[in-house]
């Protein structure tokens, strides 16, 4: 085929070819009239900029920002996507270099404040990593923005499944972050936020803090199972069946309705068990990490869950002239340095064990089990032990807590008790472990 022929033929073929979707296109547009977007920085942090200040520095912008109109101010628009780019570029145009001073900036159609947030987050989604903070703030934004859409009867189907679509999440992963998101313990999140706690940390303090304060866990839906019914056969006058055989059939059936409408309905407990309210609790300052404060309050729980009380003394406005308040709630410096102090090298030892545990830890697969849905991954410990962790990604899709630990020493004798769970004091187990080697 000639050369003239194929250029013909692709010049044709862009002519006729439309773009999908709306219509956007590409301009420069001076970088004093962008402006964030507010909701940018109430969901993702801009972080350090040394290295993609540099790319840009060497290599030029090479992928426009997406910007809208502003409204009532035709010459400004704000940002969608590109925010750290944006941020980059003025740092390199404040310094100097006049290349920046306009950007290339792809304009869209706003089409309202929920689509304008919906359509932020859709960018930023898998547009870099995250933070688990990030993550989290994420996740609330756009289920709050699909939350009110929903109610205003512009979105079929369910919020969560629209949330998963438009983050790539799985039922499991998003159910972990909405335990996260509905906490009403803000420390879990500033903490996770700040850094100092991973996604899975924050998702188990927050089910703590759920059973501390009486409330019921999420659980997952489950599908009600047949009840075993005697076989019908509708063909009893084609087979002729003696009139027998049918009295004897229908009589069963007779007997087996009966029986399931006076059979006792399973009475449903939902109240907490005891000792699960006040043993999960973490405590900054106690030697155990736990509180310690059972004694107390056991004045406070009922039927397996709290009244008239906040849980944790430090956090209590009455903590000055409760009864019941605990040692670390007083507000004299000393008292609580003092056990800070004692503890300082087994609190060293406990946040290397977290950090163990983590899922940025040097986790390696060691095999999968495809027919029961489990992995097992590992790490090496000092003094030659193995940490092993085992995930049950059938409990994952369901939400539910989903991992299991064991330390496995030289001789392949178990150092734990078995198999055990996370609430079953693992970090303690292994801080032991760190505090014998």
């Amino acid at each position: 085929m000639s050369t003239g022929l194929l250029n013909s033929l692709m010049n044709a073929q862009s002519q006729t070819a439309t773009p999908a979707g709306q219509q956007m296109q590409v301009v420069m547009i001076p970088s004093r009239n962008i402006i964030p977007n507010p909701d940018n920085d109430e969901i993702y942090t801009i972080g350090n900029m040394d290295g993609l200040k540099d790319d840009i520095r060497q290599h030029g912008l090479r992928q426009p920002l997406e910007v809208i109109p502003v409204e009532d101010d035709p010459d400004r628009y704000m940002l969608i996507s590109g925010h750290r780019r944006w941020a980059a570029c003025g740092i390199l145009s404040a310094c100097g270099d006049s290349r920046f001073d306009a950007l290339p900036c792809l304009i869209r159609e706003s089409h309202g404040k929920l689509d304008d947030r919906i359509a932020l987050i859709t960018a930023n989604a898998t547009a870099r990593d995250l933070t688990d903070g990030e993550r989290v703030a994420q996740y609330e934004a756009l289920k709050d923005a699909l939350t009110k859409k929903k109610a205003a009867g512009q979105l079929e189907g369910k919020v969560r499944d629209e949330v998963c679509r438009i983050l790539g999440l799985s039922t499991g992963a998003a159910a972990r972050l909405n335990v996260i998101a509905s906490c009403e313990n803000e420390l879990i999140k500033e903490r996770l936020k700040a850094g100092e706690i991973g996604l899975m940390e924050a998702y188990r303090s927050a089910q703590d803090y759920a059973r501390f304060m009486g409330a019921a866990p999420e659980e997952p839906e489950q599908k009600e199972e047949p009840v075993e019914t005697v076989p019908v056969n509708p063909d009893y006058a084609e087979q002729k069946s003696p009139p027998e055989a049918i009295a004897m059939v229908e009589k069963a059936h007779e007997e087996q309705k009966k029986a399931q409408n006076d059979a006792p309905k399973p009475a449903v407990n939902k109240s907490v068990p005891l000792p699960s309210v006040y043993s999960r609790q973490k405590c900054d300052y106690s030697a155990s990490h736990l509180c310690e404060n059972e004694a107390g309050l056991k004045h406070f729980i009922k039927y397996g869950e709290i009244h008239g009380c906040a849980g944790c003394c430090r956090y209590c406005k009455s903590k000055d002239t409760c009864e019941y308040s605990c040692v670390y709630a007083s507000k004299d410096k000393e008292t609580q340095e003092q056990p800070r102090k004692q503890a300082r090298g087994r609190d060293t030892l406990h946040k290397l064990a977290e950090k163990t545990l983590g899922e940025n830890a040097a986790w390696e697969l060691e095999w999968e089990d495809v027919r029961f849905r489990l992995a097992y991954y590992k790490q090496p410990l000092p003094g030659g032990a193995t940490l092993w962790k085992r995930i049950d990604t059938t409990r994952e899709d369901a939400g539910q807590t989903c991992d299991d630990y064991a330390i496995i020493l030289q001789d392949n004798s178990f150092f734990t008790c078995g198999w055990i769970g996370f609430y079953s004091g693992i970090t303690d187990i292994l801080t032991n472990y760190f505090e014998l080697k």
